[in-house]
């Protein structure tokens, strides 16, 4: 091989190397970034979830302590937010039977409205730790 050739291979080998490095470096800040994205997207979900089941428990409060003044298609309209929003049905099943608890049970039941209560709380608590 004459010696002309050695500078244009080193040069081809050099370009090779560089757009290769080139690929794999953007392959993995793609990838980071990505992530990035997935993280705060799922944050985003779960900052959400939380403003609909503050929501719900505040129409439930209202109606167990307000009964006479509170609109009942504010409590629906939570457990429906809260229906639409919910990654399962635990959470789901709690708050419908805690809105009918609020809405039909009656006020003289403090024990059953707590039990109720605090099962919603434990479902949704359930859920927001498990997308953490």
């Amino acid at each position: 091989m004459s010696d002309r050739w050695v500078p244009v291979l080193a040069a081809v080998f050099g370009l090779l190397g560089g757009v290769g490095g080139a690929a794999v470096g953007g392959y993995v800040a793609n990838q980071g970034q990505e992530r990035r994205f997935e993280h705060e997207r799922a944050m985003e979900i779960r900052d959400l979830r939380t403003d609909t089941y503050v929501k719900f428990v505040r129409a439930v409060e209202d109606e167990r302590f307000n009964a006479s003044t509170t609109d009942d298609r504010i409590i629906r309209t939570a457990e429906a937010e809260v229906a639409l929003v919910a990654s399962g049905p635990a959470v789901r099943q709690a708050a419908s039977r805690l809105a009918e608890y609020a809405l039909f049970g009656g006020s003289d039941n403090e024990e059953e409205y707590t039990r109720r209560s605090n099962a919603f709380l434990e479902s949704v608590h359930a859920e927001i730790e498990a997308l953490e």
